[in-house]
Formats: structure tokens, sequence, C-alpha cells
């Protein structure tokens, strides 16, 4: 696979941010931006739609993730529709599949209610496998930290945290298998920031963190949250939680927010009695793509242009 082409990755991430100006919500997942601001040999696929003038009308893009891939779909106001998405779809995951060696999965958030686009997902071979809850609440919350963390030391706890993250999280989707690129990809963000990566140790060991993040319009999220698995039972979910609420607090945030899966019962009831409540919800639809043997014809790279004449579907 061709590594993705700068120009073109800055001409995406310029066309996102002009779509994410009219939309309350992100266009592309946190992993998918970071993988198109970063793009190496394995990725990310790209499939791009252009006008007759080289605009670009929407794209689909396959990055990989800890376990398989993650689509995005972006298109413009103008061009949403079920065929135009259908096609892009389409087009890159029969790229992936013509570049893979072995079979692999794919999943692809889509924002709304489980049913919003189904018969587009079901035609196009994806299932839903998990919900995804938002969750915020206002700042301050008023409730006391009773544990004591202190700030995430770059170079220092790098090693400690990608152990507990990995036990933590063995075989998340997105969060499992990291390695100390993927920490220092973070790292390099401009909204990183080690004091408001919260940690707690206990006998001498890193027993949970909290990773707050705060965006550009100035609500701050509960970026990555996790007890090691031989610390869980002692109540430090809702204290770590807290202690990364006071964090995001002390920098001036009254707006805080979280993503947890539907299904983690216990977590979701956590966050409510901690003042949480639901604002939006996406589903990660996944199907399974076979490797398959490329075309002459065929041209696996990372930035794969669609052609289309202005105003086409």
């Amino acid at each position: 696979m061709v590594p993705l082409d700068p120009r073109d990755s800055d001409d995406l991430l310029e066309f996102v941010e002009r779509q994410e100006r009219t939309s309350a919500r992100p266009a592309l997942s946190d992993q998918s931006r970071l993988a198109l601001q970063h793009p190496g040999p394995d990725g990310p696929l790209v499939v791009i739609r252009r006008d007759g003038n080289g605009r670009i009308e929407g794209f689909a893009e396959l990055s990989p993730a800890s376990v398989g891939w993650t689509l995005d779909v972006v298109v413009g106001e103008q061009f949403v529709g079920e065929e135009r998405i259908e096609r892009l779809v389409t087009e890159a995951v029969g790229r992936l599949a013509g570049s893979i060696d072995t079979d692999t999965e794919v999943t692809w958030w889509r924002d709304g209610s489980p049913s919003a686009g189904a018969r587009l997902e079901q035609r196009l071979g994806f299932e839903m496998r998990r919900e995804l809850l938002q969750m915020r609440r206002e700042l301050p919350t008023g409730m006391p930290v009773t544990i004591d963390t202190r700030s995430f030391v770059p170079g220092i706890d790098d090693g400690a945290f990608l152990e507990v993250n990995n036990r933590a999280f063995a075989g998340h989707h997105e969060q499992s298998n990291w390695d100390l690129d993927a920490l220092r990809v973070r790292e390099d963000e401009p909204w990183f920031e080690p004091e408001g990566f919260r940690l707690h140790e206990r006998d001498g060991r890193l027993a949970g963190f909290c990773w707050t993040k705060i965006h550009a319009d100035g609500v701050g999220e509960i970026y990555v949250i996790a007890v090691d698995p031989d610390f869980t039972g002692l109540g430090l979910g809702k204290q770590l939680t807290l202690a990364g609420l006071e964090s995001l607090g002390e920098r001036g945030v009254d707006h805080a927010m979280l993503y947890v899966d539907a299904d983690n019962h216990t977590a979701v009831s956590l966050y409510e009695r901690l003042g949480f409540t639901t604002t939006h919800s996406s589903q990660a639809l996944v199907r399974v793509v076979r490797a398959s043997v490329l075309g002459t014809d065929a041209r696996p790279s990372g930035r794969i242009d669609t052609p289309t004449s202005k105003g086409a579907s």
C-alpha cells in the first residue's frame, strides 16, 4: 500500500474542517484524523471523489486500528446521499480487499439511532456491533476527590501507561495493543497537556489513570480512563473520573464529556450517578472483508481519486 501523499492529506484535513464548521460533531474519529495527519506505509487508504474542477466532494477513509480497520465517510452537505456514500464505501472496501493477505474486519461508525440508514448498511454487508454513547455534564461537580494523583511525565511513565492500557483494553477495537508510537503521536498533539493526564499509584505500581483533553471549543473530555485489572473493585473508576473532571475545571473548563459503550452498564450507571446525561449516540457497524487477488487494472494505494463531473451524484 503506497503512503498517502502529504498534499492530499492537507487537502482532506482542510475539507474536514470545512464540514465541521456547520456540524455539532466531529466529521472524523480521533484515530482517523491522526491517520490522515501522520500517514504511513500501512495506511490510511483513501478514496477521494472530486468534481470537474478538482475540488473534493467527499471521501472514504480506511485507517488501521488495534483490531482490523476503521472506516469513515465524509461528504459535503450538498452531496449527501445514499448512492454517493455507497459508491465510496464499495470502492474503498474493494481496494482494501485487494491489498491484504488475510481476512480482516472493518468497523464503520455511523451517527444516529440504530435504525438510521440500516438498509444502506445491510446492503453493504455491515451489521451493528456496538453502540457508543456521548455523555455530558457541567463543571464543577461539587464532589470530592479522595485519592492522590499526579501528572503524567512523558518519557518516564510511557511504559507503565502502555502496560495498564493494554491490560485494561485487551481486544478493544481502538484502544488495545498500543505501542510507544501510538502514544507519542498523541503526545505531539497541540491539545496534549501532561497535567491533564492523571496517574494514580498503589504499592509502587500504576493502578489507573484518567487522560483528559480540551477541545478547540473549550469542552473538556475524559479521553481515556482505565484501572489495572489487579486493582478493580476499589472504587477507583469513580475517583479517577472525578480527578479528571477536577483537572479540567482547574484549567477553566465548565462543560465535560466522555464516550462509553452503551452495553457497559456498570460504567454508564457510574457516570449517571456522577451527573452525566446522554446527549448523542453512534453505532459501530462491522463487516468482514475477504482478501482477494487484484486485477491488473487495480491500483492499491493510499490515495485513489474518483473524478466526477461537477454536481454529479
